[in-house]
């Protein structure tokens, strides 16, 4: 019955930079407080290092009951002649549990017609 709250802030800037380039900023902070745990996972230990024939026991993980994340994303989509647009993106991630990423992305869209598109990553 234990549950968890949580609190988002989120802020974003967008700058039209010309007629065919836009650039966009944007800063996510999350606190998660209460149960954080995954209550369907435990984990399996030896009872007896010395003895591995007594057995083995399972506990649940202990979580913090605190997390707090922050990340931070900048993005920027050029639209090209022909219909087409390539999108660049960096966003990072660091966490109060130790967790840190970067993630990079470009993608290129072009439309083949009313339906169909291509895009690659």
């Amino acid at each position: 019955d234990e549950q968890a709250e949580r609190d988002i802030y989120k802020i974003g800037l967008s700058q039209v930079l010309t007629k065919n380039a836009l650039l966009g900023i944007n800063l996510e902070m999350i606190t998660d407080e209460g149960y954080l745990n995954n209550p369907y996972r435990s984990y399996r230990f030896l009872l007896d290092e010395n003895d591995p024939a007594v057995g083995y026991g399972t506990a649940t993980e202990v979580y913090p009951e605190t997390r707090t994340s922050y990340a931070i994303a900048i993005r920027a989509l050029y639209y090209l002649p022909y219909r087409a647009s390539i999108k660049g993106e960096y966003r990072f991630f660091n966490d109060s549990w130790g967790m840190t990423a970067h993630t990079y992305e470009v993608a290129y869209v072009h439309p083949l017609s009313a339906r169909w598109t291509i895009e690659g990553r």
